[in-house]
């Protein structure tokens, strides 16, 4: 790219003679360039890259103060008297001091004509409030449309995308039905069960048919009889398999009926022994230790009846287990020969089925025999009524096709709207928001400035004011102690900006880093005269300035100090390059980054109202300004929609 800009650059001093030698040569040269710079705004214009732009084009909103002064020169003075001049134009309604009064800093001294600003701010009031209710009917209906366009778009109601819709679904039933003619045809054919090929083979078909199912019919009975055997067989194992174990328990039943006979002959003996024992006297004079052998005795006899009929409980209690048991057994054994019958007769109906079932299927394989197949008639024409079953769908096709584009517009066109909408919500809110007050508060201060006030604290030692005359000079003089003030001076198109009350930052290199603050006490009404010779054609008025207490210390009379008069100033505010606000249909707007992500960004414009400017920025509001919001610098060539990436600045020299 350097080459051919340096091989551009020396065109013109290579004279004719270097084209008439290299002309070939230049032509392509300029073709190159000419593919060059195609191939990048191509890329530059890509909807997926976005229009790039450099990170110095892009400002972060940030909450600060944002100040509008004015910078003089002014000088220190001694001063024991400070001049009171009106700030307005106008006849003198009222005076409230006289010569040798006291008066407080701020204390009444005069008032002027104040009617025509009272009645000029009267009907700007009333113009603002027609405007404002205006504006809220039409604020009213922007949010009323705007409801409804976004309740469509929810509800699926909205009139365009319901048009759409229903012809899309109307498009692609279409679609789908001739879709499904031509696929069901074609199937038909691919698979053999078009009904023109199905009535050329039914009789194949229904014999191959008839022929499978009476084999199947067959085979079933067969298995079926087969199964049948096999249960019925199953069941008699199962009968026969229990009679063992009923044997079993008989004989433990019968083993245990003679243990209970057994044990109920002892317990009788025992009894028996136990009576004598116990129904025993001991003869006369027999020894006490043989009535304790006698009782021992009886205690043994009760202790073995007590085991007999313990382990007789014991005996009856398997007994009963054991018969019920035996129970259970022979009820299995009974069923299982109940179903062992059933299977029996089930087999023997089975049995006499089998000879027909085997008669019909040797007869359905003999016609399936005598049957032949018949060829394919009517070929050619199958084939061309698929092909016209194709082309239906392929029209079909594109008539869905460009319903779903219709839908897709239709859906655009929707959110357009809302878009629109949104955008003239937005206007109206603005507009609301940006009702003109400047006029309105300049109308205010100037009511303000016909209250002429004291200065300073100190003693009315003039009074040249009279009721009904216009001051050209000063109205009085307020003499106060000896203290340090600042004479400085304005500009003529800045006597409007500066009046009594404005606050002043003084510096001077004689405190280096150190700010005075300060304040206007004084404006001189008539211009300061030029020194005799002087080239200037700037027109200045007098100032005087106030030094705050406590600050004077630092300063003496004579020294030379810088004055700022802060004109106006707004604090903890947003602010923007002004060239970052561009004006449509009355409104402000700025274009604010929307993050996409992956370093894409979406330009929005947003509406703002300007509040102060200066010559480097301006300050602004609005409902949708946030913290850390990326601005664009400049709106200049960029609008609402479109995409950006960032990259860093070219460096100097570098290839854009």
């Amino acid at each position: 790219m350097k080459k051919i800009r340096r091989f551009l650059a020396n065109l013109p001093q290579k004279g004719a003679t270097f084209f008439a030698r290299h002309k070939l040569l230049s032509i392509l040269g300029l073709v190159l360039v000419v593919v060059l710079v195609a191939t990048g705004l191509m890329k530059a214009l890509r909807p997926d890259a976005g229009i790039q732009v450099t990170k110095n084009q892009v400002v972060t909103l940030k909450h600060k103060d944002v100040t509008n002064a004015v910078n003089e020169t002014g000088t220190v003075v001694s001063s024991t008297v400070v001049d009171v001049y009106a700030q307005k134009q106008s006849p003198i309604v009222a005076l409230h001091v006289k010569v040798g009064d006291r008066v407080e800093k701020g204390d009444l001294i005069a008032e002027l004509d104040s009617q025509d600003i009272r009645q000029q701010i009267a009907e700007k009031q009333a113009s603002a409030a027609a405007q404002a209710k205006t504006l809220g009917a039409q604020i009213s209906a922007a949010k009323n449309r705007l409801y409804e366009a976004v309740t469509g778009k929810k509800n699926g109601t909205n009139p365009g995308v319901q048009g759409a819709n229903s012809s899309l679904v109307a498009s692609f039933d279409a679609y789908k039905q001739a879709q499904k003619v031509y696929e069901d045809y074609k199937r038909s054919l691919d698979q053999g069960y078009n009904p023109e090929l199905l009535a050329e083979k039914s009789e194949r078909d229904s014999l191959a048919y008839q022929e499978t199912s009476s084999n199947v019919k067959y085979s079933q009975l067969r298995y079926d009889l087969a199964q049948s055997s096999q249960r019925a067989m199953d069941s008699r194992s199962r009968a026969g398999s229990l009679d063992g174990q009923i044997a079993g328990l008989k004989n433990q039943l019968d083993s245990l009926n003679q243990q209970v006979i057994q044990t109920t002959r002892e317990i009788s003996q025992k009894n028996r022994d136990l009576e004598k024992a116990s129904g025993a006297n001991p003869p006369a004079g027999t020894p006490s230790n043989g009535q304790g052998s006698n009782h021992s005795r009886v205690e043994g006899l009760q202790k073995d009846l007590d085991d007999l009929n313990e382990r007789q409980e014991k005996t009856r209690l398997e007994i009963a287990q054991v018969t019920e048991n035996l129970a259970k057994l022979q009820g299995d054994r009974e069923k299982y020969l109940a179903e062992a019958e059933a299977m029996d007769k089930e087999v023997e109906a089975m049995a006499k089925t089998i000879p027909n079932a085997q008669i019909e299927l040797e007869k359905a394989r003999s016609d399936a025999q005598l049957s032949a197949d018949k060829e394919v008639k009517n070929k050619k024409a199958r084939e061309d009524q698929l092909k016209t079953y194709k082309q239906n769908m392929e029209v079909a096709k594109n008539a869905y096709d460009q319903a779903l584009k219709a839908l897709e517009g239709a859906r655009v066109a929707q959110d357009n709207d809302i878009a629109n909408l949104k955008d003239s919500l937005q206007q109206a809110q603005a507009g609301k928001n940006n009702v003109d007050q400047e006029e309105l508060k300049f109308l205010k201060e100037s009511l303000d400035q016909t209250l002429v006030k004291a200065p300073a604290s100190g003693t009315i030692t003039q009074l040249k004011a009279k009721l009904g005359e216009t001051p050209a000079e000063a109205l009085a003089r307020v003499e106060t102690v000896n203290t340090l003030r600042v004479e400085s001076h304005i500009k003529e198109y800045n006597i409007n900006d500066v009046h009594v009350g404005t606050k002043v930052v003084l510096t001077s290199d004689a405190v280096e880093g150190k700010e005075f603050m300060g304040e206007v006490v004084s404006v001189s009404p008539g211009p300061e005269e030029k020194a005799e010779g002087s080239p200037s054609k700037d027109v200045y008025y007098k100032t005087v300035i106030d030094i705050k207490g406590g600050q004077e210390s630092l300063l003496a009379p004579g020294m030379n100090v810088r004055v700022k008069y802060i004109l106006s100033q707004e604090k903890n505010t947003f602010s923007v390059p002004t060239d970052a606000i561009y004006e449509r249909d009355k409104n402000h707007y700025i274009l604010s980054l929307k993050d996409l992500g992956k370093n894409r960004y979406e330009l929005v414009s947003l509406p703002v109202t300007v509040g102060l400017s200066n010559d480097f920025e301006s300050s602004i509001t609005g409902p949708a300004l946030k913290e850390k919001m990326k601005v664009l610098t400049s709106s200049q060539g960029y609008g609402q929609g479109q995409v950006v990436t960032i990259i860093e600045a070219p460096e100097e020299g570098q290839d854009g």
